[in-house]
């Protein structure tokens, strides 16, 4: 029996020292490398996510950059609506042709700024009387809607003549009087 019995603590110790000698190789063999592994998932992790921030900022940089395209071909349009200040002349030339394709009488009063204005611009009040018939002055503004220029009309009075002044003139059309008030916008530079 003694022979059984050291065979037994033989298998016993050797199972023993099996588990220790598996148990050691995983604690010092495997459970760094499974460290090793989760710290490069993280880092991988980390990586991807700044990609994924620089992939977004790159394209808010292109799609800033479309937008400033964009602008910068709407602003040369909107530099039009300006009148420049070497473009009075041609801007008081148009209203003045205006006027007489449409048959109607006009007097244009300019007035200096009133001291709205930025680096970019000048508002400049302006008041235009304009004396014809109906459709005349209709379709003067309509062509004066038509100018490249911005024109900002804050009120308009329109009174008639009266069926006496008609008659003693000896028109058939009533003539109506018209005046625009409004805003013009210069270009400061």
């Amino acid at each position: 029996m003694d022979n059984s019995n050291s065979l037994k603590n033989k298998i016993a110790i050797s199972a023993v020292l099996t588990i220790i000698l598996i148990g050691a190789i995983f604690y010092f063999a495997i459970m760094p490398q499974v460290e090793n592994i989760r710290q490069t998932k993280n880092k991988i992790e980390q990586q991807r996510l700044e990609l994924e921030k620089r992939y977004i900022q790159g394209q808010n940089l292109k799609k800033l950059m479309e937008d400033i395209e964009t602008v910068e071909g709407e602003l040369t349009n909107l530099e039009k609506i300006y009148v420049q200040k070497e473009g009075a002349l041609e801007f008081i030339t148009n209203l003045e042709r205006i006027a007489e394709e449409t048959n109607v009488s006009q007097k244009i009063s300019l007035t200096p700024a009133d001291g709205k204005s930025s680096k970019d611009y000048q508002e400049k009040p302006i008041i235009i009387a304009l004396i014809g018939g109906f459709t005349d002055l209709m379709s003067y503004m309509a062509k004066l809607e038509a100018l490249p220029y911005y024109i900002n009309i804050e009120t308009t009075e329109m009174t008639g003549t009266s069926l006496r002044t008609m008659r003693e003139e000896g028109s058939n059309e009533q003539n109506i009087n018209l005046k625009i008030y409004g805003n013009i916008y210069w270009k400061s530079e």
